[in-house]
Order: structure tokens, then C-alpha cells, then sequence
């Protein structure tokens, strides 16, 4: 990741944390196991979102501030990376809990002064899920919260006194989400999962879609391998400047009922 793409994106999620003063970061896998009638069904899925992040930022003034870092980008500024689905069903009800968490770390200057970033970004869901006709059931209807929890550590040295200066915040926003999945066999293997999204509430608003098809496996077929595409847009707004955070990119992961 370039000096300016970390610049930029670290502005963005500066002016999302409400400190400006910085400058002086599935969605659902889809469980495709649905509970059995007589008890509760469980599984997991720890998964890669393969996501491009792009920040657009409009100042009151009319001036625009764009930056885009592509997912090879953030893939060699990664320090951790934890990305989970877990979900639970019983007859026609279940929950699902998603958390994605990401820390990035980079360094950079600009001419006498040089510049160390870590950004840690959280993307975390939790909802109830409601499915008509239990197990048999291809649609499902879902409501719940979406946080987004954002931390950003600043290192500013050389060329000035008092050097180094050090900046951090954390912040966490959450919206109310509500949506639906819709799952069509494609075959006895194969699967189609549809999922979309909107939500709002400390944020502007946020929607998010996601499409998965998955290849059972197993000595019950209740396994899956998955492939898809997700994608996410966030708005923010703070003292009339606005913050369009988007990510989007190429989903897989492993589904484990039991």
C-alpha cells in the first residue's frame, strides 16, 4: 500500500472516528445446514473476504478526497486477519453471529516527516432469523445490529519539536439491520445462497449483498466448500463533511455443521 493510499484511508477512518485532530479502516456465509424439527442445528464457517476497500470524502466546500487500496495492497499491510460465520436453528427459528477483524500497519513520509500507521477495523453481526416452514424452508427473513468498530494509531516523528507525536481513537458505530436469504438447490451437491441487506443508526446507512454458491460434502452432505462475491457500502457524516467507505470483493470459505 502506497504512502497515500495509507494517508488517505487512515483520513478516512480519522474523520469516521471524529478526531480530526489525527491529522494535525459475511455478511453472512449462510448457513446451508437448516435445524432439524426436534433440535437445535449448529455451524460454523471461517472464511476470506478478498475485499478492495475505497473511501470517498466531500467536504462542505464542494472538494473531494478519494482513495482506493486493492486487496493485494492490504493483503501485504496485514498483521491479523479473523473472519467467522456461526449460526444456530431450531424448527423455524435461529441466530447468526459474523465478525470480521482486520489490523493493518504501514509507514510512510513526506519529506523531513514520517509517518507510521495501524489501523484495526471490526465488522461484526448479530440477528435473529426467522425461516416459514422450518427445515423445508428457502426463504429467510433476519433482524439484528451491524457494528462497525474502528481504531486508528498514529505515529507523526522528525522534522519538527517535541517529535515523535503520537494520535490514536477508537470509535464504534451501530446500526440496526434488517434483511433476507433466499437458498435454491442447485443440485444434490450444489447450492445458491442470495443474501441483501440495509441498515442505519449511528451511521447514515449502510447496505450489503452477497451471493455464495456452495458444494456440499460429507457423510450427510451437511458440509459445504463456499465461493461468492460480497459487497458493502457504508455512509458516514460528521460536522457536514461525508464519508463513503466501500468494500467489495470475491468471498470462500468452509462451512462445519454439527
Amino acid at each position: 500500500m502506497s504512502s497515500h493510499r495509507v494517508c488517505v484511508y487512515a483520513f478516512a477512518l480519522g474523520f469516521v472516528l471524529g478526531v480530526p485532530e489525527l491529522l494535525g479502516m459475511p455478511g453472512s456465509t449462510s448457513a446451508l445446514a437448516q435445524a432439524a424439527d426436534d433440535g437445535w442445528r449448529w455451524s460454523i464457517a471461517p472464511y476470506l473476504w478478498g475485499s478492495d476497500v475505497k473511501t470517498d470524502v466531500r467536504f462542505p466546500s464542494g472538494q473531494e478526497v478519494s482513495g482506493e487500496a486493492g486487496f493485494d495492497d492490504i493483503l501485504d499491510k496485514l498483521d491479523i486477519a479473523a473472519q467467522v460465520h456461526a449460526e444456530g436453528h431450531r424448527g423455524e427459528w435461529g441466530m447468526f453471529f459474523d465478525a470480521t477483524y482486520l489490523t493493518m500497519s504501514d509507514d510512510g513520509s513526506r519529506g523531513p516527516i514520517a509517518t507510521e500507521a495501524e489501523i484495526d477495523t471490526g465488522i461484526y453481526e448479530v440477528a435473529a432469523v426467522y425461516t416459514p416452514g422450518g427445515a423445508a424452508g428457502r426463504f429467510s427473513a433476519f433482524a439484528g445490529a451491524r457494528i462497525l468498530d474502528l481504531g486508528v494509531d498514529l505515529t507523526f516523528s522528525g522534522g519538527f519539536p517535541n517529535s515523535p507525536i503520537r494520535r490514536s481513537a477508537d470509535k464504534s458505530y451501530t446500526d440496526f439491520m434488517i434483511g433476507g436469504r433466499y437458498a435454491q438447490p442447485l443440485s444434490e451437491r450444489w447450492l445458491l445462497n442470495l443474501r441483501g441487506d440495509i441498515g442505519g443508526g449511528d451511521s447514515e446507512s449502510t447496505w450489503n449483498a452477497l451471493a455464495v454458491i456452495g458444494w456440499r460434502f460429507g457423510s450427510d452432505l451437511d458440509n459445504a466448500v463456499l465461493f461468492g462475491w460480497r459487497h458493502m457500502e457504508m455512509e458516514f457524516e460528521n460536522e457536514g463533511v461525508e464519508l463513503d467507505l466501500t468494500m467489495d470483493g470475491p468471498i470462500t470459505g468452509v462451512l462445519f455443521a454439527f
